[in-house]
């Protein structure tokens, strides 16, 4: 059954998804300019006090001119809900790392792409398990967002939903800024693959999101949690 569920995943793929993806991206949050406005609450202080992150606004002017990092063991084992060790042509999910930088109210988003490797060095098809190997580089990936839609944000931005457009797809979950740890953590999925995987269902990493495969609904088991480093450069 699992093959073949990642068989029919591979062939929704193919139908909906462009040549080459990347682990997340983002854009000008749900009806905010480009960078933001917000009141100052929105952004941080000199003083090290905690911004407040609870409109779309806010969250976007804290992160503007921030760099987001992910590496290691911060990389899920299931970026956007597909399983990295999986092959799926160009967009194979097998990274080494992706760094965002916040500008002008976009993700601009540069990763190092993984090596997906054959267990038995056959010519893979799509939804083939092989290995992903992080540490060596494929190649780079570069895209820029198009616009993000956040919403439904609960407490300080503790889970928010999050729908990330490139134009010709789109991402969506639900992500959370923790300002104690310098983190953020985005659960994306490929627009409408995953249902259940909202802040209404739970913050970020809850269990009982379902997979949608041709028309049918499966209970994802993996992990979808991008974990990335907040820095200002």
């Amino acid at each position: 059954m699992k093959h073949v569920l990642l068989a029919a995943l591979a062939v929704a793929l193919f139908l909906v998804t462009p040549a080459s993806l990347t682990a997340c991206s983002g854009g000008a949050a749900g009806g905010a300019t480009a960078g933001g406005s917000g009141s100052a609450g929105g952004s941080g202080t000199a003083g090290g006090m905690m911004a407040t992150l609870d409109t779309s606004a806010k969250i976007m002017t804290y992160l503007e001119g921030k760099r987001l990092a992910m590496e290691g063991a911060n990389i899920p084992s299931h970026p956007n809900g597909l399983n990295e060790n999986a092959y799926f042509g160009a967009t194979t999910q097998c990274y080494k790392s992706t760094v965002i930088n916040v500008m002008a109210g976009n993700f601009n988003v540069a990763a190092e792409l993984g090596t997906w490797r054959s267990l038995d060095g056959g010519t893979p098809m799509n939804g083939t398990v092989g290995q992903c190997d992080r540490a060596t580089v494929s190649g780079p990936f570069s895209a820029t967002s198009s616009a993000i839609m956040i919403s439904n944000i609960t407490g300080n931005a503790e889970c928010f939903d999050i729908e990330v457009n490139y134009g010709n797809y789109s991402q969506e979950g639900r992500a959370s800024i923790d300002q104690t740890t310098g983190q953020a953590k985005m659960e994306l999925y490929f627009k409408n693959a995953a249902v259940d995987n909202k802040c209404a269902n739970g913050n970020p990493g809850a269990t009982g999101v379902k997979q949608v495969v041709a028309g049918m609904q499966y209970a994802f088991t993996g992990n979808a949690v991008q974990t990335y480093v907040i820095s200002t450069p």
